[in-house]
């Protein structure tokens, strides 16, 4: 009793107890919720509770003291995450998980004694906390010698574990060596052990290609191309999917790259024409060719734990507004050409264009030229459509993907790669 007195004062004055009977479970009513202090545990050990038990079919009261200590695990003792190495093979699954054994973090730690089992004890930061679920277990598929199932098990919320006291089949827990909360700081999980407690994120519904009857309006009502503002290797990640050794690092920091750059751009009271999320879902299915284990839950887990990490633009800021300035200058009128203008002499014949831009000559049909290719938005791209259709019909051509003028192919459309949006 001293011993487990002494062991116990020697806890974090923060960790939330939880007194536990000879086999390993807690005894009192509503442990989940009724955390136990240092001094309330003492008494536990000391005193005891008269705890009411059911015996062949009677109830009756019994006097149980506290034989062991366990605590809490999840936000009541400061974000504790319990990573419980339930067996040799255990070590396997976090080999599977890619998160080997002997790159994760040092953290205080504690054994029962039996062979291949101990649990390593992490901080999870608080803005994760929401987001997490109580436990998850992944199963090795081996068994130990005595037949027992081995495993590794994640506890959070609503789970407790044992880091002092009596075993049932041991001498008792003990921490490591040199791994006590005295000795060892307490390090922060890592994220890939966090992904395995996070909820699963609800899909984004997917968007619906509208058409406007109209072009949106100069300025601030157009959208900006959100890939125009985060960095190359971010539009390098999304284009190729990336490499699979180092989809752990690159998908976090894309998600808060682009996180961060959509919620710069609505701050500058701006629309950029992708979500993050579609942004991240184009990168997601480019990455599916790069592997056929593949695993979108956590690719998504990664994004979506990025939100909680105060996402901010890849981009250098004086880049960013210069951009934004280049994106949002006024638009340059243009009049349309003569054979143009002669067919719709009752309409408007302005349109707007970029700067880069110059009309073709009289004799085509109205479309831009340019040396090069360059970025059609959409409300040009509209503008050139409804130039050319002189009041007719406009069709895309599923069977030839071609747009269609009154029947006829869409002239000039070759000249300009297109970006389709909302």
């Amino acid at each position: 009793m001293a011993d487990l007195l002494q062991q116990l004062q020697a806890l974090p004055d923060d960790w939330a107890l939880v007194a536990v009977g000879r086999s390993k479970r807690p005894y009192m009513a509503d442990w989940q919720h009724t955390p136990l202090t240092k001094a309330q545990a003492a008494n536990e050990i000391i005193h005891g509770s008269w705890i009411e038990v059911n015996k062949d079919g009677h109830t009756e009261k019994r006097l149980v003291k506290a034989k062991a200590i366990g605590v809490l695990c999840g936000p009541a003792s400061g974000g504790l995450l319990f990573v419980d190495h339930d067996g040799i093979s255990a070590t396997e699954v976090l080999e599977r998980i890619g998160a080997p054994l002997r790159d994760l973090p040092k953290s205080p730690a504690v054994t029962s004694g039996r062979d291949g089992r101990f649990q390593i004890i992490y901080r999870v930061p608080a803005d994760y906390w929401p987001a997490m679920k109580g436990r998850h277990v992944i199963k090795s598929g081996k068994a130990d010698p005595d037949g027992h199932a081995e495993q590794l098990e994640f506890r959070w919320v609503g789970c407790q574990s044992v880091v002092i006291g009596a075993h049932p089949s041991t001498s008792g827990y003990r921490w490591l060596r040199g791994r006590s909360p005295a000795e060892q700081p307490l390090a922060d999980a890592p994220l890939i052990l966090i992904e395995q407690l996070l909820q699963e994120p609800e899909p984004d519904p997917a968007p619906l290609l509208t058409i406007p009857s109209a072009p949106p309006p100069a300025g601030g009502g157009s959208a900006v191309p959100l890939l125009d503002f985060v960095t190359r290797d971010s539009r390098d990640l999304i284009e190729s999917g990336g490499t699979p050794g180092s989809w752990n690092d690159d998908q976090l920091r894309l998600a808060l790259d682009l996180r961060g750059t959509e919620a710069w751009l609505q701050a500058q009271g701006v629309r950029p024409d992708l979500t993050a999320s579609a942004a991240f879902a184009i990168h997601i299915a480019a990455a599916r060719t790069k592997a056929r284990d593949f695993d979108e839950r956590k690719a998504w887990h990664r994004f979506d734990g990025a939100e909680g990490r105060n996402p901010t633009p890849g981009t250098p800021l004086e880049k960013l507004l210069q951009r934004l300035a280049y994106h949002t200058r006024p638009p340059r009128r243009l009049t349309l050409p003569a054979a143009a203008a002669a067919a719709a002499p009752h309409q408007q014949q302005e349109a707007t264009v970029k700067d880069s831009l110059t009309t073709a000559p009289s004799s085509a049909p109205y479309a831009p030229t340019f040396a090069k290719p360059v970025k059609l938005e959409a409300g040009e791209l509209l503008a050139m459509l409804r130039m050319q259709a002189r009041n007719g019909g406009i069709r895309y051509n599923t069977f030839s993907q071609l747009i269609e003028i009154n029947g006829d192919n869409l002239e000039g459309a070759e000249r300009f790669y297109l970006t389709l949006a909302e």
